[in-house]
């Protein structure tokens, strides 16, 4: 049964299908995917599988097919994200982002690794099994979502929060991959933690003055310098054996009218990564804490913080039956173990995990290809991929 599934398993078409993809923008902003949600569902009719949209913004939308058990088994959900970030400067890419070229084993495009090379492997993977006239007894769910760029809300969460998906075990297919120059032809690897966040903003509030006149105000940027080495220098000691160390990134800053006027206003937004065994809100009261220090060296300073969004780091154990059962498929096909790791982003399997639904991270792409300038992903894992999970797919709903 498990050799004509994979005999089914279509390299060309699993190409094919990534290119057709990546060519369908879907940049997040502003997060408009209805065009290709629509494609995907005549896809999938076409492949066989019925499917459904579900949205909770207008612009935003879900689809979500089943490959129905006969009863009595295990079910298991696939879950892989349609929108992209967006292109940034197109001239510094030196392909087209929405070409799909393929050339030398390599996928060029927008959302190549990250991930829709991850939706045709599971659709290619689910087709295989349809395609033999196998009936398992668990279902197997697609849940192609919108948003997860954009925190998720109106993606998978709310698939969850509504009741429109569930299963017994899940598989995120964001970028697990090696990179080419590992000496293996398993490249594969399954994660089972994953980095949560804290995005913050901080605010600094000045005093005004004509420049000529600058040592009478209170220069916003200059004081908001400090802040921002500051967090610059703080440190962690902490160290996730799969997730790593936590990091900090200031990736937005405002401030100032006009170069002969001391601004009086500046405004940060940063992301600090946490791993798991750290508690997000004890992180942020450590940040608030170098404000309050600096602010008591400095009575000029003046500044606030407000946080824009908290995600919670996720981890499960590595004998869960989907770990195990996935990388038993692995071996099976490459003679070979997957690498157990942990992803540096926070994804979609916090929901599920947060709801006691076990859930890995194994997908086509390598990790940090993810919102490159020629972004790409390798086709023998887009082939590797798909193979795992349709062997997964049987062995785990049987």
């Amino acid at each position: 049964m498990e050799r004509k599934i994979l005999q089914n398993i279509n390299t060309e078409e699993a190409i094919e299908l990534t290119r057709e993809l990546i060519r369908i923008a879907s940049p997040n902003p502003p997060g408009d995917n209805r065009h290709i949600a629509e494609f995907l569902v005549k896809t999938l009719m076409k492949k066989g599988f019925h499917s459904t949209l579900s949205q909770k913004e207008e612009t935003q939308v879900n689809v979500v097919a089943r490959v129905k058990g006969k009863g009595g088994g295990r079910s298991l959900l696939l879950n892989g994200h349609m929108d992209t970030v967006p292109i940034g400067d197109q001239n510094k890419w030196t392909v087209d982002p929405l070409g799909g070229e393929c050339r030398n084993g390599r996928i060029y495009g927008r959302g190549s690794t990250d991930c829709k090379s991850g939706i045709a492997a599971m659709i290619i993977a689910a087709e295989a099994i349809w395609k033999a006239d196998i009936e398992l007894r668990g279902d197997i769910i697609l849940a192609l979502v919108a948003g997860e760029e954009s925190l998720s809300e109106n993606g998978t969460g709310y698939l969850l929060n509504e009741g429109l998906i569930s299963a017994d075990s899940v598989i995120v297919t964001e970028p697990t991959t090696l990179p080419a120059e590992y000496p293996t032809d398993q490249p594969l690897q399954i994660f089972t933690a994953s980095r949560g966040m804290v995005w913050l903003e901080i605010t600094v509030e000045g005093k005004a003055v004509h420049a000529k006149i600058a040592p009478q105000g209170v220069n916003a940027i200059e004081k908001m310098s400090t802040i921002v080495l500051a967090l610059q220098h703080m440190s962690s000691n902490l160290y996730h054996p799969l997730c790593g160390s936590p990091t900090i990134n200031v990736g937005i800053i405002h401030g100032g009218t006009s170069p002969n006027i001391v601004p009086d206003h500046c405004q940060i937004i940063l992301d600090r990564d946490v791993v798991p065994g750290e508690d997000p809100m004890k992180v942020t009261e450590q940040i608030q804490r170098v404000l309050h220090k600096l602010q008591e060296e400095d009575n000029s300073l003046k500044a606030t913080m407000k946080i824009i969004s908290i995600e919670d780091p996720v981890e499960i154990s590595q004998d869960e039956q989907i770990v195990r059962v996935l990388n038993e498929g692995i071996k099976a096909l490459f003679s070979v173990e997957a690498k157990i790791g942990g992803m540096i982003g926070a994804n979609d399997s916090r929901f599920f995990i947060k709801r006691g639904i076990p859930t890995v991270i194994c997908g086509p792409g390598i990790t940090t290809q993810s919102h490159q300038i020629d972004e790409y992903v390798e086709t023998r894992s887009v082939f590797n991929a798909a193979k795992a999970y349709a062997l997964t797919m049987i062995r785990f709903c049987q």
